[in-house]
């Protein structure tokens, strides 16, 4: 058996490549643990079994694996609710809260020096050493208030495994006026190297697809292909956002985002913006204030015919300091592989059983799975059955079972990343029927909200496999139910009891071809907001019942599904 099947592909080391490279200095770790301190995050949450101790970890003139940064950040993003918008704040707030290690005395020196942004972000691209070896930053073009940075990752770094660094970078860049007490400098990303599609789909479950060179969203257009033109930028030509339509000359060709689309409330693709890049190009202008009323009167009396030789003073420390730590390092790695690899076999089983789970269960309930079993408790949610119309039939009657196997796969993916999508999650597929659940495994979550996700995955669901040719049925209910892992102790089997899951059951199996058939416990929750046709319906076992027929929002002139 290979135990190092489920690992994240971020994580999964070959024997013969014990030494992974240190690519990021610990200095983005150490911002990443004091910004969640600030929240009550412990850092014992970021950095537990990582085979470092917190210590080194916490230290912010050490290196460490790409791999082992790249967990910190999912873990960071996990325990702050999902949200991607925390490595921008964490980035923007470091020139005021520190934590940027022997960076911190150079800001702090520059700025009592040189009362200027633009001293420092002409060694941006210099500083960015101190941080990584992932990608390299080249500064293009800058004026009083404003410059163009391109940012390349190196080869042997996938730009979207990395995704949570780039708006740490970006974060960074837009705080340094903030060092001269000035507002935030506007960071603005005009090309992107990340792929988009997997962008989307790995980063966030989000199904997106390019056919016929449109870029589409849940069947949606947000953007379409485009051959990448150069323009002069500084004392160079560079591709810096000019295009025009697709030509078979084109050099490279990215996507065109046409429309703003967001991820919660985090604006994740912005009208604009071209993805698949060659690299990354960032605009960045801040406010250009006037000399006289520039900060400290103490340096005004400081010759700028000395600033170079401050900085190189500076730059000569930081780099002692770099070798210094280099040293210390190597000790604190001979002094780690033998823990490291006491917990190798461990670690590997428990991301093998985090990645079986994974495909169903919600990240935040695995992680707690695999540190103990959850005992069967109540708890509520909004639980969601759909089945296709007819499915079993035309799989009978078909001679291409294979191409109905890959419809059937592509319902299922349209489902899984649709309810994801919207704070849902699949819990099983049986055939051709799915049951999903909108909550149900923590307390007091905000169930008026989820009810909405629910019905508006529904609408979409259903739009999509129209689409497709199907036809489907979908009943949706909100209670309590008893959830846990159900079972014994060597069978790990979450499950859900109860008539909540009963009824949500009945309801699909009684709705109409392409009708959303809820339940009067979800119908309590958005009354305000839909448009219901009343109904009473005889359901097996439990008699006459009064339910709802979905038709849409009310600020929707789109019905639920359509006819």
């Amino acid at each position: 058996m290979d135990l190092q099947k489920g690992l994240d592909p971020g994580l999964r080391r070959d024997d013969n490549d014990e030494e992974e490279p240190l690519s990021v200095s610990t200095r983005n770790v150490n911002l990443i643990v004091e910004y969640c301190k600030k929240g009550g995050i412990s850092p014992d949450a970021l950095l537990s079994g990582l085979g470092y101790p917190e210590s080194y970890l916490t230290s912010p003139d050490n290196w460490i694996p790409f791999s082992v940064f790249r967990e910190i950040t999912k873990r960071a993003r996990i325990l702050h609710d999902n949200d991607p918008s925390v490595f921008y704040e964490i980035g923007a707030s470091s020139t005021s809260e520190g934590g940027l290690g022997m960076l911190e005395v150079m800001k702090r020196m520059l700025a009592s020096v040189f009362a200027d942004p633009t001293v420092l972000v002409k060694r941006v691209p210099k500083y960015n050493q101190y941080f990584n070896k992932t990608k390299d930053i080249h500064l293009l073009d800058h004026g009083r208030s404003h410059a163009y940075f391109k940012v390349k990752f190196r080869d042997h770094v996938d730009p979207v495994h990395d995704f949570h660094s780039g708006p740490i970078v970006k974060g960074v860049i837009a705080g340094i006026p903030h060092i001269w007490k000035q507002p935030h400098a506007d960071v603005q990303e005009v090309l992107l190297e990340y792929d988009v599609v997997r962008l989307l789909r790995e980063q966030f479950s989000i199904l997106s697809e390019v056919k016929d060179d449109i870029f589409f969203i849940e069947g949606e257009p947000h953007g379409r292909a485009v051959g990448l033109l150069k323009e002069k930028v500084g004392d160079g030509f560079h591709y810096a956002g000019s295009h025009r339509d697709p030509h078979e000359s084109d050099e490279h060709r990215g996507v065109l985002i046409t429309k703003d689309y967001r991820y919660k409330n985090y604006l994740l693709l912005q009208q604009g913006q071209i993805y698949n890049a060659p690299y990354f190009i960032l605009r960045m202008k801040w406010q250009y204030v006037p000399f006289h009323r520039r900060m400290l009167k103490t340096l005004r009396a400081a010759r700028p015919e000395q600033a170079d030789n401050y900085l190189q003073e500076i730059e000569d420390r930081a780099s002692y300091f770099q070798r210094y730590s280099q040293e210390l390092e190597d000790a604190v790695r001979q002094r780690n592989k033998v823990i490291s690899e006491e917990k190798k076999e461990t670690e590997r089983l428990k991301n093998e059983l985090s990645a079986i789970l994974s495909s169903h269960l919600p990240t935040d309930l695995v992680a707690r799975m695999t540190i103990h079993k959850l005992a069967p408790k109540r708890h509520s949610g909004v639980v969601f059955f759909a089945d296709l119309v007819g499915f079993s039939k035309r799989v009978h009657s078909t001679d291409d079972f294979g191409g109905m196997m890959v419809e059937l796969n592509r319902y299922c993916e349209i489902s899984n990343t649709v309810i994801r999508s919207r704070n849902g999650w699949v819990y099983k597929y049986m055939g051709d029927g799915i049951m999903e659940v909108f909550g149900g495994y923590k307390e007091n979550e905000d169930y008026p909200i989820l009810t909405h996700n629910a019905l508006e995955a529904a609408t979409k669901i259903g739009i999509l496999v129209r689409e497709m040719g199907w036809d489907i049925r979908i009943g949706i209910e909100y209670g309590d139910f008893i959830a846990g892992e159900i079972g014994p102790a060597d069978d790990r089997i979450w499950d859900f009891l109860g008539e909540t899951i009963n009824f949500a059951a009945r309801l699909e199996q009684t709705a109409g071809v392409n009708e959303i058939l809820i339940g009067p416990n979800a119908y309590a929750f958005v009354a305000d907001e839909v448009v219901v046709e009343e109904k009473i319906i005889t359901m097996k076992n439990m008699g006459e019942q009064t339910v709802y027929a979905f038709k849409g929002f009310s600020n929707d002139e789109n019905g639920a599904l359509p006819a």
